[in-house]
């Protein structure tokens, strides 16, 4: 059975975040070396995270790009954080690029909860939609 990345409520809203920076940008970078286009990569290292892929300004030192944790896995605000990312994700660092299209319906107004399925052999995105 697979095991799921969530982003939902203010998670979500930073994933939406996301997007849209990577929509709005000019330029975007390579993934592992091999040209790719607009995306957002899947981190698994401290903590599980969406984050734009895409050229960014130079940050002041101590400052850090933003990213759209998935819930439970902020290693500022979850506790346990560290076990569930190893029960999803494996204890090795991990990261995989997702087009921009894998993201389409998660900017839908209606949508409240987007999933990543992860399984050994695969992710598969999912959504659930509000309820009349």
């Amino acid at each position: 059975m697979p095991n799921n990345l969530v982003w939902s409520g203010p998670d979500l809203e930073a994933l939406r975040a996301e997007i849209r920076a990577v929509q709005s940008a000019t330029e975007h970078r390579a993934f592992w070396g091999e040209p790719v286009g607009p995306g957002l990569v899947l981190a698994a290292d401290h903590g599980v995270y969406l984050m734009g892929w895409h050229k960014r300004p130079e940050l002041a030192e101590g400052e850090r790009y933003p990213v759209a944790y998935a819930k439970g896995l902020n290693p500022s605000a979850d506790k346990g954080w560290y076990d569930k990312k190893v029960q999803i994700m494996g204890g090795d660092d991990d990261a995989a690029f997702f087009d921009l299209s894998a993201f389409d319906l998660a900017m839908e107004p209606d949508v409240v909860e987007f999933v990543i399925r992860v399984s050994v052999n695969s992710y598969r995105t999912a959504i659930l939609r509000k309820t009349s």
